[in-house]
């Protein structure tokens, strides 16, 4: 696990500034389970910063509860108005995890991966994923804190939050260039952690 600090996106720094993430921790990966999956969080965000709420809108056990375990309590920087008061809002949190198997530990299926619930409007919601493939030259379980800086059309960048090691960082970011996200109306930022752990 790791304590990521703010990275504020130049982007964004001259427009109405959507919440973004400040500090927190990566949640676990579960090394006995086979499957992998995604995990989509409505997060809202208070104006103090703090989570405020988190509704699950896609489950995959048991990484649900391993990422809303983390995010509800992780410090955001809060939305601001044009006069730079700050403001609750909602931002998408996502977990994407390749199927992975440990030699000699027992593990078990994830559950399949499931809609539980619908997006509320302005929140950036993602039309097309793509897991990250585990790089050839890698080894070992690694973890790839992406955000994603959606404009108000739909189209994105993302950017690698905190350090993460090569080639972890470029299959994360590659799998990143693959999704797609819904026109919300104005800019916004999502969060999606890319979990890998080694096939036999």
């Amino acid at each position: 696990m790791h304590l990521f600090p703010l990275v504020m996106s130049a982007a964004l720094a001259a427009a109405e500034p959507p919440a973004a993430f400040k500090q927190g921790i990566l949640p676990a990966q579960p090394p006995h389970i086979v499957g992998g999956g995604e995990v989509l969080l409505e997060v809202a965000v208070a104006a103090s910063g703090t989570v405020r709420e988190i509704r699950t809108l896609r489950a995959t056990a048991p990484y649900t509860d391993l990422l809303r375990g983390a995010v509800k309590n992780w410090m955001f920087e809060p939305a601001r108005t044009v006069a730079g008061a700050a403001v609750s809002s909602r931002l998408l949190v996502g977990g994407s995890y390749r199927p992975a198997v440990v030699p000699g530990s027992g593990p078990t299926l994830s559950e399949a991966q499931r809609d539980v619930a619908t997006a509320s409007a302005g929140v950036p919601f993602p039309s097309d994923t793509m897991p990250a493939s585990y790089p050839p030259l890698a080894f070992g379980s690694s973890q790839v804190f992406l955000e994603f800086i959606i404009a108000a059309d739909g189209t994105f960048t993302a950017e690698v939050v905190g350090e993460a090691n090569s080639p972890f960082r470029e299959a994360a970011l590659e799998a990143a260039r693959k999704w797609r996200f819904r026109p919300v109306g104005a800019p916004s930022l999502a969060y999606v952690v890319f979990g890998f752990r080694p096939q036999p």
